[in-house]
């Protein structure tokens, strides 16, 4: 019997494993944001070592909506909209949870938590969403 098969149950084994998880997720969650980011060219100055030191800044939590960011939901998002003027650089670059990016688009924070109030406080009046479950 091999040392894999004689040690795959035991909790060193599995602490090992949560290990090589978080080294691979670390590396390789960088580099295919730095591949998507020079692809799109719209954050072409940005290294994903930077963004690497931006995510363990942040905790990797998101900034918007306060969700754990993982390799599947992940989004560099400008802070200041390039369309207002916004540069590049990684001053101006955090990482956020994809959905509330989409959400986000071109508005700035103030716009957006506006417009997510205005949403709130008109769905309380009008008692929820019409067929769909209640969160509690």
């Amino acid at each position: 019997m091999d040392w894999y098969n004689r040690h795959k149950g035991t909790q060193a084994f599995r602490a090992l494993q949560r290990i090589k998880q978080k080294k691979y997720f670390k590396k390789h969650t960088f580099v295919r944001l730095a591949r998507r980011i020079k692809n799109g060219d719209k954050f072409s100055n940005v290294t994903k070592f930077e963004l690497y030191r931006l995510a363990r800044k942040q905790k990797l939590i998101c900034p918007l909506t306060g969700r754990r960011l993982t390799n599947e939901n992940i989004s560099p998002d400008h802070v200041l909209p390039m369309s207002q003027n916004g540069t590049s650089d990684i001053s101006n670059i955090r990482l956020v949870d994809v959905d509330a990016n989409l959400g986000r688009r071109a508005l700035d924070d103030i716009e957006f938590f506006k417009l997510c109030q205005d949403v709130t406080r008109y769905q309380n009046q009008t008692g929820g969403f019409k067929g769909l479950p209640q969160t509690p």
